[in-house]
């Protein structure tokens, strides 16, 4: 299993991902996982869209804080 290494910047905190896990751009969607109907299945809450219910996800991580993309660029530029 791999894992993500989460880090404090001040009172912001982000996710430095595995290489095999990067994305190639900038920002990326962020939804709640909620269980589905049925095993395997789940639900996918998003601030800015409708909820997608019972999707199949492949990857997953447990994220406590949001913060804006300029500032994780801000952050991670910092930390390297």
């Amino acid at each position: 299993m791999k894992t993500a290494k989460v880090f404090r910047h001040g009172n912001s905190q982000a996710v430095r991902l595995p290489k095999e896990f990067r994305f190639d751009s900038d920002e990326v969607l962020v939804k709640r996982l909620l269980r589905g109907s049925r095993a395997g299945r789940f639900d996918l809450e998003s601030v800015a869209g409708p909820t997608r219910h019972d999707a199949r996800i492949r990857w997953a991580a447990h994220i406590t804080a949001i913060i804006p993309p300029y500032q994780a660029r801000r952050i991670i530029r910092g930390a390297a």
